[in-house]
């Protein structure tokens, strides 16, 4: 009975070794961004709940589950994630423009705009957060800061994809071609 007994007991310290994976916070948020990379979310919400079951005070893992959010256009979800991140890194400016980018996709603009402004108060020469703003404002009509937010982007990075939607809405503002030969440009890589 002993011998039955050590033997049983060998089997399952084998047995827990071999398959209780246990990873750390890090380990599963690597995992969570592979998943993300190949579009397998499911994979990546997983990884990504395990990350918050060992480290809830850590923003980083609830703004990837913003993005995953974001991938699947699931723009609720992904503000409320966003929401998670900036409740524990309320300067994070990657939580901030996505989460102002969700509510573009809501079509909540003034929400965005502020999302945009908070972003821009941390780094103000963010090309492509002037070029989400002046989209934001085109989109409500306040033709005069879309078109002011659009230049402030496109100066600072005037050959950058980032930049398409600010030389979009510059150049419906001012019916200007070339703007929108640019953005079209910039849109396909040439």
């Amino acid at each position: 009975m002993k011998k039955f007994l050590a033997l049983f007991l060998e089997l399952i310290l084998i047995n827990s070794v071999c398959f209780a994976a246990t990873y750390s916070y890090d380990q599963y948020i690597h995992k969570a961004r592979l998943c993300f990379d190949k579009n397998e979310f499911s994979c990546a919400h997983a990884n990504l709940k395990r990350a918050i079951d060992l480290a809830p005070s850590k923003y980083k893992s609830y703004a990837l589950n913003g993005m995953v959010y974001m991938k699947e256009q699931k723009y609720y979800d992904a503000i409320w994630a966003f929401d998670k991140a900036l409740e524990l890194e309320p300067k994070d400016i990657l939580s901030l423009t996505n989460r102002g980018t969700a509510k573009c996709y809501n079509e909540d603009y003034k929400e965005a705009i502020e999302d945009f402004e908070k972003a821009l108060s941390v780094n103000p020469n963010m090309a492509n957060i002037w070029a989400l703003k002046s989209y934001a404002n085109f989109s409500i009509k306040n033709k005069k800061e879309a078109l002011s937010d659009a230049e402030k982007a496109i100066k600072l990075q005037p050959n950058n994809i980032a930049t398409v939607p600010a030389y979009i809405v510059r150049g419906t503002l001012t019916k200007n071609k070339a703007d929108l030969a640019t953005a079209e440009k910039l849109r396909k890589g040439n």
